[in-house]
C-alpha cells in the first residue's frame, strides 16, 4: 500500500521530471523510490537539530586551499526563491541521498544536516561543497551529472562527503532547488570574469585550437563574456588594465576602446569545471573569497 505522503512525493517527482527535461541529452529515468519507512526524512529523526550556519571549511575554495584548485564540477543546485531563502536555504531544503547511482539509500539532507538512514548521529553541513554564485549566496556544487537525472553533490569534505541525489527529488522541501549548469549560469550573467587558475591562458581567433593564438591572459585580465559555444567562450578584455594592481573597473565599457580586444578561450575542464570565475581584485592561490558585491 502506498501512503498519502508517498503519492504526494511521486506527483512532485513527476512534475519536476517534466519541467527539467532538456537539461540532459538522455531521457530522465524513472524517479528512484525513497524508503518512506525511514524516520530520518519526512517523519523526523527524534533528534533536535538547529541549523546555525555552515561548518568549516566555509567554502570549497577554502577547503581546496584556494580558488585555483577547487573542482567545481558541472554546475550547482540553484535556489528558486532566492529572495526568501538566500541565507538559510539549508534549513528549508529536503534532499534524499544515495551512496551511489541506483545504489543503497544513504539518508537525507534536512535542517542543514546529513541524516543517515541507519539512525547514526546527524552531521552538520560544511562549506566544502559550497561556492558563492551571487552576493552572500552560497550553493552546492554538482560534481557530476549522470544520464537519467543523477547528480553527485559535495556536502562535506572527502570522498565520503559526496552523495548522489536525483533531479526529480529537488523540490521536496520548502526551499525548492533545481540543477543549473555553469554554462547556463555564465550565459545569464553580465558581471566581469577572470581566469581562476594561475596558468597563462591563450586566446584564439576562432573556437578552434588551430585557428591561431592571438594573445595570452592570466588572472590580471578582466574579462567580459560575449558568447559561449560549447566549451569555448568569446571574451573581451582591456589589455592595458591589470585588476591585480588597479582593482576592478566599473565596466569594460569605460575602458579605452582602443585597448579592447576579443578572443576565444577554452573555459571548461573535465575535473576543475569552469576555468573562469567572477572577477576579484585578489589574485593568486590565496584567492578564497570574492571582493565584488554582486548583489
Amino acid at each position: 500500500m502506498i501512503s498519502r505522503t508517498g503519492i504526494q512525493i511521486n506527483i512532485i517527482c513527476l512534475l519536476l521530471t517534466f519541467s527539467c527535461k532538456g537539461l540532459f541529452a538522455a531521457e530522465i529515468s524513472t524517479c528512484p523510490e525513497i524508503p518512506f519507512s525511514s524516520e530520518s526524512g519526512l517523519g523526523g529523526t527524534g533528534t533536535s537539530m538547529t541549523w546555525r550556519g555552515f561548518e568549516e571549511p566555509e567554502t570549497i575554495f577554502e577547503w581546496m586551499g584556494g580558488k585555483e584548485l577547487a573542482p567545481l564540477g558541472q554546475g550547482y543546485l540553484k535556489v528558486l526563491d532566492i529572495d526568501e531563502y538566500r541565507y538559510d536555504w539549508p534549513k528549508h531544503a529536503l534532499i534524499p541521498l544515495w551512496g551511489s547511482v541506483s545504489g543503497e539509500f544513504f539518508g537525507w539532507f534536512r535542517d542543514g544536516h546529513l541524516v543517515p538512514d541507519d539512525q547514526s548521529p546527524p552531521v552538520g553541513l560544511s562549506g566544502a561543497g559550497l561556492v558563492e554564485t551571487s552576493y552572500q549566496h552560497f550553493n552546492l556544487v554538482v560534481l557530476k551529472v549522470r544520464d537519467g537525472g543523477w547528480l553527485l553533490i559535495q556536502l562535506n569534505p572527502g570522498k565520503e562527503g559526496a552523495k548522489w541525489t536525483h533531479l526529480c527529488h529537488l523540490g521536496l522541501g520548502k526551499a525548492k532547488l533545481v540543477y543549473q549548469s555553469w554554462n547556463q549560469m555564465f550565459s545569464e550573467t553580465d558581471y566581469q570574469l577572470q581566469v581562476r587558475t594561475g596558468n597563462i591562458t591563450s586566446l584564439f581567433r576562432e573556437p578552434l585550437e588551430d585557428s591561431g593564438r592571438i594573445a595570452s591572459i592570466d588572472q590580471a585580465s578582466e574579462l567580459k563574456l560575449i558568447l559561449i559555444k560549447d566549451d569555448w567562450m568569446l571574451v573581451e578584455y582591456d589589455a592595458s588594465h591589470n585588476i591585480c594592481e588597479d582593482g576592478l573597473s566599473t565596466g569594460l565599457e569605460e575602458a579605452n576602446p582602443g585597448n579592447r580586444q576579443r578572443g576565444w578561450l577554452k573555459w571548461e575542464d573535465h575535473f576543475l569545471g569552469p576555468l573562469i570565475w567572477f572577477a576579484s581584485a585578489k589574485c593568486g592561490s590565496s584567492q578564497v573569497t570574492q571582493t565584488r558585491n554582486r548583489g
